[in-house]
């Protein structure tokens, strides 16, 4: 692993000499890609499985409290001496670099600061939808999640900051916790009781929805221990259930648009992300209302059906 003080050789790849050490791909300085600082190997955010929005918020801390990053084939080579203690002392001589370097740049000016890193945190969380935790892995341990928080809230106890940057920051990570929790979940409404709920759901998407062999984990009933004053009459209750990958629950949710049957399938979403939907789906009705097409739902926000953040509504949609 490099040393603490060593600096990254290129800020960006080089056209024609710089390559993906995963997939090949030739890179250039406009690549999303990351150089290890141990082996000086590039890899791309596509091989990283990295979304571009984290990419750009790892890339800007990196910048200003010097984080170093090393790729996973040289974690795995890295000796297990130095997982524990050594990684430790890193942290605590970044954590001590990082204090002097806001003490010398800003002096009595930490207002100033804070205003800033609030600035920067807002516009990167804004467009993340579900990835921000995954910041606390990719830094690894000298540089998480974690110790950035156990920092903030040595400065609040000093007094140096206000509760809000730190009440913003463990909200955020506290809500994309919880959607990392909800990643592969899905819920089937108008599913009823049988004597084995898991092999119903096995055998209807296979025969309904052609997909076989999809594996089904920790399936329950929602509510279904509620006092039957607080059920819906005549409604089984819906049922909580996990698939093993991205690409199964988008093929589920889609044919189930497609084929708008009795029993179907949503999302398990948190109560903000509810909240975010159902006030875009309300603006939706209203625009469409209005005389304005091609527009849709995603990620609790109002787009145009190629993927864009719509435009504001006209003045006219406003007024009603």
């Amino acid at each position: 692993m490099a040393s603490q003080s060593s600096k990254r050789k290129k800020d960006s790849p080089i056209k024609g000499q710089d390559k993906c050490s995963a997939c090949a791909v030739a890179l250039d300085p406009n690549s999303s890609a990351l150089e290890c600082d141990s082996c000086e190997n590039w890899l791309c955010i596509k091989c990283l499985e990295m979304p571009l929005a984290e990419y750009n918020l790892f890339t800007k801390m990196t910048r200003r409290i010097g984080c170093q990053w090393v790729c996973p084939v040289c974690k795995l080579r890295a000796p297990q001496s130095s997982n524990q203690s050594n990684i430790g002392n890193q942290v605590k001589t970044l954590l001590s670099e990082f204090e002097d370097r806001i003490t010398k740049k800003f002096d009595d000016s930490f207002d100033l600061f804070k205003d800033s890193i609030t600035k920067e945190i807002s516009e990167a969380v804004n467009p993340l939808s579900d990835r921000i935790s995954n910041i606390e892995r990719d830094m690894a341990s000298k540089c998480s999640v974690a110790d950035v928080d156990s920092r903030i809230s040595k400065l609040v106890a000093e007094g140096k900051v206000g509760t809000d940057l730190e009440d913003q920051v463990l909200k955020v990570m506290r809500q994309d916790r919880d959607r990392q929790r909800r990643k592969l979940n899905l819920i089937a409404y108008g599913v009823s009781p049988t004597d084995d709920d898991t092999n119903f759901v096995i055998q209807h998407l296979a025969s309904d929805y052609s997909l076989p062999g999809v594996k089904i984990l920790n399936l329950k009933r929602l509510g279904a221990n509620k006092p039957p004053t607080q059920q819906v009459p005549h409604r089984p209750p819906p049922i909580l259930f996990s698939v093993t990958d991205i690409a199964t629950k988008v093929k589920i949710l889609k044919k189930s648009v497609e084929l708008k049957a009795d029993i179907q399938f949503h999302s398990d979403e948190s109560r903000e992300d509810r909240a975010k939907r159902k006030s875009a789906t309300e603006e939706l009705k209203r625009r469409i209302a209005n005389g304005e097409t091609d527009l849709g739902v995603r990620n609790g926000k109002v787009v145009s059906k190629n993927g864009q953040r719509a435009p504001p509504p006209a003045l006219g949609a406003m007024e009603h």
